[in-house]
C-alpha cells in the first residue's frame, strides 16, 4: 500500500481547510453565533422579563393593582 495514496486527501482536506479558515470567514462565523446567541438569551429573557417588570410594578406602585382589580 502506498504511504502518498493515503496522504492525498489528507492534504486536499488541510488544503481546503487552510482556504475557507482566512479572519474573515472566522470572524463572519464568530459574528453569526454571537448574534444568535443574543437572539435566543433575549427570546429566552423575554417572557421572563416582562413578569419581572409586572411585579416591580406591582411593588413600586401597589394602587394600579388594586385598581385594575376592582374594576
Amino acid at each position: 500500500m502506498d504511504p502518498l495514496a493515503l496522504s492525498i486527501p489528507k492534504r486536499l482536506a488541510i488544503c481546503l481547510l487552510y482556504l475557507f479558515l482566512t479572519p474573515q470567514v472566522v470572524m463572519i462565523v464568530l459574528a453569526a453565533m454571537t448574534a444568535t446567541g443574543v437572539l435566543a438569551a433575549c427570546m429566552w429573557a423575554a417572557p421572563r422579563w416582562q413578569c419581572w417588570r409586572t411585579a416591580m410594578r406591582r411593588w413600586h406602585y401597589p394602587w394600579r393593582g388594586q385598581v385594575a382589580a376592582s374594576s
